[in-house]
């Protein structure tokens, strides 16, 4: 993997070990003020930084995550365009139900002119298939 892949797989990484961790909102550092989140079926689930990180707490104030795994990155670059992709595995608890989910999860990302920083301006959430 070369020096700018590793460095945007990296970031997403970052992004993944922060709301695990419990510290989502520190994710304004990687997320673009216009930045959005849908959903498999093109669901607007937040637009805006500070509407995409509550996504990530409101998801962890309801669940109690008992596993994360991520896998199988794939990753693109054109200019000052990335997009970031990869498996993921999620075991956690709702409301006393145990659920696991599996898919990938895909970032597109711009390269921010002023600061030289990539930054997530799009995030979607493919699940797997169930069979």
């Amino acid at each position: 993997m070369d020096k700018l892949n590793s460095e945007l797989g990296d970031i997403v990484k970052n992004i993944n070990q922060l709301w695990v961790g419990g510290y989502a909102e520190e994710l304004s550092e990687f997320f673009h003020r216009d930045m959005v989140i849908v959903g498999p079926d093109l669901k607007m689930m937040g637009a805006g930084r500070e509407d995409c990180i509550k996504s990530y707490i409101d998801f962890s104030n309801q669940a109690r995550l008992l596993e994360y795994i991520e896998s199988d990155f794939r990753i693109n670059v054109w200019g000052n365009t990335a997009k970031v992709d990869y498996g993921f595995e999620i075991i956690y608890e709702i409301d006393g139900e145990k659920c696991h989910d599996t898919g990938r999860d895909l970032f597109i990302f711009s390269k921010d002119e002023n600061e030289g920083k990539w930054l997530a301006v799009w995030r979607m959430l493919i699940p797997a298939q169930k069979t």
